[in-house]
């Protein structure tokens, strides 16, 4: 059996390892009757909160709108960059930015694994 498929494999085990642990810890707190007080004083909150934001976004609306523009171009730049750095790499060049301060940048590369159905 290949490195690759026994690591693998062993991230499998361990995953499901982590997947029964967080079931207990779920069912240990479920049958807490503090935790689940906490928990709905949490969501009084949490609506509380929500309601203030959207005040505040409506307030705010063309600042909203401003920063949800610069998101969708800040990530269609990012797209545009790893495009560019990989044809470079495809050629053969060398791949290397210059941020602010001088700062050397280099790219990083990652390999993920997806279910084939």
């Amino acid at each position: 059996m290949s490195a690759l498929q026994e690591t693998f494999e062993r991230v499998e085990k361990k995953k499901d390892e982590q997947r029964k642990i967080r079931a207990q810890i779920k069912e240990a707190q479920d049958g807490s009757q503090s935790y689940k007080r906490i928990k709905e004083e949490g969501q009084a909150l949490k609506a509380r909160k929500q309601k203030v934001e959207q005040e505040l976004h409506n307030e705010f609306f063309s600042e909203y709108e401003r920063l949800d523009k610069l998101a969708r171009d800040i990530k269609d730049d990012l797209q545009m960059l790893s495009d560019l750095a990989l044809t470079c790499i495809a050629k053969g060049q060398t791949v290397e930015v210059k941020g602010q301060d001088d700062v050397d940048y280099a790219p990083l590369f990652s390999v993920r694994f997806k279910k084939v159905t």
